[in-house]
């Protein structure tokens, strides 16, 4: 794949996550998670936290960027930022329990520098969930136009009749 083939699929990716709510990844993010960027643990901790949640509550359709914003501005003022040790256990308590395979996750403190395996761990759950064929068909059905109305052949009334 072409290296601006990437860049275009990449941007695709965040744009379907937008879709189902989860709103704190960007196309630079990620970039930067796969090089390892320690800048970027909190975001990742953010987004596995709020496929989780969505997870649980079997992908709102309703609101649900604005519903885990509202949560996090809560969250914030509480003093519990995305990376923080209560977050970052409930991910990897969920995470463990739907058998994520990579136990690096479960190492990770709230001063974790390990961008790489947090993108990992989104990528998993992603792909566990279903999230982006789900955030797919939620696009494709916001933005269909609705079917024109066909007219059918004139049949005769007999035709639908069952003999019996």
């Amino acid at each position: 794949m072409k290296r601006s083939g990437i860049k275009a699929t990449i941007e695709y990716i965040v744009r379907l996550l937008n879709v189902i709510g989860v709103t704190c990844l960007t196309p630079e993010t990620i970039r930067q998670a796969k090089f390892n960027s320690p800048g970027v643990t909190d975001q990742l901790w953010r987004a596995l936290h709020d496929l989780i949640l969505l997870a649980l509550a079997h992908f709102p359709v309703e609101n649900p960027g604005k519903r885990l914003q509202e949560l996090w501005a809560r969250l914030n003022e509480e003093g519990q930022p995305p990376g923080c040790a209560a977050n970052i256990e409930f991910v990897q308590y969920y995470m463990g329990i739907w058998r994520y395979p990579h136990p690096s996750l479960f190492r990770q403190k709230s001063d974790g520098e390990d961008s790489r395996c947090l993108l990992l761990a989104v990528a998993w759950l992603c792909s566990q969930q279903k999230v982006l064929h789900l955030a797919l068909e939620r696009h494709l059905a916001s933005s269909a136009q609705p079917a024109p109305s066909a007219p059918l052949p004139p049949y005769p009334e007999d035709t639908w009749h069952t003999e019996g």
